[in-house]
């Protein structure tokens, strides 16, 4: 009985490993017979579960996928349906066309610019973090970010960098996108202008860096607050929704996390976390 109290226990707390031994013919080793056959189903359940979940997840993946590339592909042949009607239909000379051609081929090049760049966040996501990481000097890449975005209209940029020169491992394109992409998204949450504070901060005890990026924009509503980080998941109306989730991924194999902190009509805050270099410490 004391064996199947212990075996009741850990799949109570969620532990599909583990049978016990049936040692008796009697109603406890029916018992314990009939706790193994319900092991044995569950943990087959748990697996098709999962299955499911991937299937259903790649699903969605490639939905979105579709529905990404097909987004820029049908202006595209408009344009091109366009483009060849011009030059078919017309006795002039071909010269008088050049301007229309021009607008036609910068808005083709456009789109296919557009489809560059899906392809290129989906790539990013389904693929880890490839290069070698080396030292890299926070406050220097977050005044760099501030420098960057410092001069945009409607927006006031403030940066507060830590006092000592902050190292971690890793690699410095990659927290550079990061960064971009939550600055970005600060500047969409205030369309009607706003602040955006860079922060760097340093925990000794735990030897934790920390760069926030705040707003005073929008805010996230409690529904949306669970699903963030999720692939394709977006409150905007246009991009792939993928910018958020390939930041997770980004920070997650740097060692870090990301989190956010938002109230509604108030602004919002985007930490991130990074472990501080072991070889340069500020």
């Amino acid at each position: 009985m004391q064996c199947l109290r212990k075996g009741l226990k850990k799949i109570s707390g969620g532990n599909l490993e583990t049978t016990l031994p049936v040692k008796s013919q009697d109603e406890i080793g029916s018992l314990i017979n009939a706790y193994n056959i319900m092991v044995y189903r569950l943990k087959d359940l748990q697996t098709d579960l999962a299955e499911a979940e991937r299937e259903a997840a790649w699903k969605e993946m490639a939905q979105q996928v579709a529905h990404e590339i097909k987004n820029p592909l049908t202006p595209m042949k408009l344009n091109l349906q366009h483009l060849e009607r011009q030059i078919s239909h017309s006795d002039a000379d071909l010269s008088t066309l050049k301007p229309k051609i021009r607008s036609l081929t910068a808005n083709i090049i456009e789109q296919i610019e557009s489809l560059n760049k899906i392809a290129s966040d989906f790539s990013k996501f389904a693929k880890p973090v490839e290069q070698e990481f080396e030292p890299i000097e926070i406050n220097e890449l977050v005044s760099q970010i501030g420098d960057l975005y410092g001069s945009e209209r409607d927006i006031q940029l403030q940066t507060s960098i830590y006092e000592q020169e902050l190292w971690v491992q890793g690699v410095k394109d990659e927290l550079r996108r990061v960064m971009i992409n939550l600055v970005k998204n600060a500047r969409e949450a205030m369309p009607n202008g706003g602040r955006i504070h860079l922060i760097t901060l340093y925990d000794r005890k735990k030897e934790l860096v920390t760069i926030s990026v705040s707003d005073t924009g929008e805010g996230i509503d409690e529904d949306s607050r669970e699903k963030i980080f999720i692939p394709n998941f977006s409150t905007k109306s246009s991009g792939t929704g993928l910018g958020l989730a390939i930041a997770k991924k980004i920070i997650t194999e740097h060692g870090g996390q990301i989190t956010f902190q938002s109230t509604v009509n108030e602004g919002s805050t985007f930490s991130i976390i990074l472990p501080i270099s072991n070889s340069r410490k500020g």
